[in-house]
C-alpha cells in the first residue's frame, strides 16, 4: 500500500505527505514522518489586530516547532505513528506567532482525523473500551469529551411556528450522548421557568406555556 493511500485512509490533509521510518518500526507499529508539501501556501493570520485586512501579507515561515509523536490510527492491524514538526509563522508586523494545527489540535498527541473516529465509537463504546481501541488513556478520552464545547444553537428554530420541548430525567446509563442546556439545581417549576427566562434568544422567538404535568 502506498504512502499517499495511508495518508488517505487516516485523513491526512494533501498539503502534507508521508514517509515511512523504517528504523522505527515495531512490530505492530509503523512510524511515518510528515513533511510539508511546497503546494502549502501561507495560511491566514488568526489573529484579528485593527486595521489589517490583507491576512497574508506580513505573514512569513518561522522555523519549525519541536518534534512530537502522535497517534493516527490503524491501518489492518498496524497503528499508526506520525512524527510530526508544526511550521510555525510570525507576523512580520506585530511579531505574533502562531502554528499549522491542521494534522492535530495543539497539545494532543493524536490527530484530528482520529479524535473525530474517537468521538464517534463513544456512541456505541465505553470510555475504557474506547480507549483501549484506539491506544489512548482513559484519562485522554475524558479529557477530550471535557474539552468539546456544544451548543444548541436557537437559530435554527426561527422559522418554525410552533416549539415544542419535551423535558424529562435522562440516565446516564449506556452509550447514550446527550446536549447539555443546564443542569438546575431542582426539579422545580419555577427554576425551569427561570432558566426559559435567561434564554433571551428562545424568550425572543417564541410564546411558551409550562406544562402542569412537569413535576
Amino acid at each position: 500500500m502506498s504512502n499517499k493511500i495511508i495518508a488517505q485512509i487516516l485523513g491526512i490533509d494533501k498539503g502534507f505527505k508521508l514517509k515511512e521510518r523504517k528504523d522505527l518500526r515495531k512490530d505492530g507499529e509503523i512510524y511515518f514522518e510528515v513533511r510539508y508539501s511546497k503546494k502549502v501556501g501561507i495560511p491566514e493570520c488568526p489573529y484579528k489586530c485593527k486595521g489589517c485586512k490583507d491576512k497574508r501579507e506580513y505573514i512569513v515561515r518561522n522555523g519549525k516547532a519541536k518534534e512530537r509523536i502522535i497517534k493516527a490510527g490503524k491501518v489492518g492491524t498496524q497503528r499508526i505513528y506520525l512524527i510530526h514538526r508544526p511550521q510555525r509563522y510570525m507576523c512580520k508586523k506585530t511579531g505574533k506567532s502562531f502554528r499549522n494545527e491542521k494534522i492535530s489540535y495543539r497539545w494532543q498527541r493524536i490527530t484530528r482525523a482520529e479524535t473525530e473516529n474517537l468521538v464517534k465509537n463513544l456512541r456505541k463504546m465505553s470510555i475504557s473500551a474506547t480507549a483501549k481501541e484506539h491506544g489512548v488513556s482513559v484519562r485522554t478520552v475524558s479529557n477530550l469529551l471535557d474539552s468539546i464545547e456544544v451548543k444548541v444553537d436557537w437559530t435554527k428554530f426561527q422559522d418554525m411556528e410552533d416549539i415544542k420541548l419535551g423535558i424529562d430525567e435522562h440516565s446516564f446509563r449506556g452509550f447514550k450522548m446527550v446536549t447539555t442546556i443546564a443542569i438546575l439545581k431542582s426539579d422545580k417549576k419555577e427554576e425551569l421557568k427561570g432558566l426559559f427566562h435567561q434564554l433571551y434568544l428562545l424568550r425572543s422567538l417564541i410564546e411558551f406555556e409550562i406544562s402542569e404535568n412537569i413535576c
